[in-house]
């Protein structure tokens, strides 16, 4: 089907209802949420990872910090670490992120291959240190957690001295190249592209129409 009848069909379902529009963007989104499931989940048994993780992409575009640098009352310096120091020189802003309870990463549906593949790596990353607390994963992670004690650490640690955080930030992007090594990553990342394209239609179509 070429992009000019694809766009008419998008184009016609917007007509007919917003109701029907959205409809069509869930059933967009499911169908990629079931491909990146199934490639992390063949991820995570290449790498001792517990397979049983989600994958969610969303048109909500999140972000998961701010840049800043943190004064420390009393000390009088500010904190400098790798975490701060990769996202101002790299300018890299992850759009992702993990809840453990429903072991669920979800991830904007926008972005370029390598933020994709180091997002998924990061993601996956936290998983491990979630689900693996055994010397088998920590070709992965070495640092685990449960919920608990990671709400203790976000209320009483700011976001960039984190320890599983800066180990996330520290080990994505070596992850990330693994993850490339897998055949399937260019099948699942064109996927996740042509998805997007989908979406900009029909959300085209619903402004052009609806305003």
């Amino acid at each position: 089907m070429s992009s000019s009848s694809t766009e008419n069909k998008h184009f016609e379902k917007a007509l007919e209802s917003p109701f029907e529009a959205s409809k069509q963007l869930r059933e967009i989104l499911n169908k990629l949420s079931k491909d990146l499931t199934d490639f992390a989940r063949d991820i995570c048994v290449e790498h001792n990872i517990d397979p049983n993780v989600k994958i969610v992409p969303t048109l909500i575009h999140y972000l998961e910090h701010e840049v800043m640098t943190r004064y420390v009352r009393g000390l009088g310096i500010d904190i400098e670490t790798i975490v701060k120091e990769r996202i101002e020189k790299k300018k890299v802003y992850i759009h992702a992120w993990y809840d453990p309870e429903r072991r669920t990463i979800f991830i904007y549906i926008d972005l370029p291959e390598d933020m994709f593949c180091t997002s998924l790596a990061h993601e996956l990353i936290h998983h491990c240190q979630y689900t693996c607390h055994s010397e088998k994963c920590k070709n992965v992670c070495e640092y685990w957690l449960n919920i608990d004690e990671a709400r203790e650490i976000d209320e009483s640690i700011p976001y960039n001295l984190r320890p599983h955080e800066i180990e996330a930030y520290t080990k994505d992007e070596e992850f990330c190249r693994r993850i490339k090594e897998n055949k399937r990553f260019n099948e699942v990342y064109k996927k996740y592209n042509d998805a997007f394209q989908e979406v900009k239609e029909i959300m085209a179509s619903l402004i052009l129409i609806y305003g």
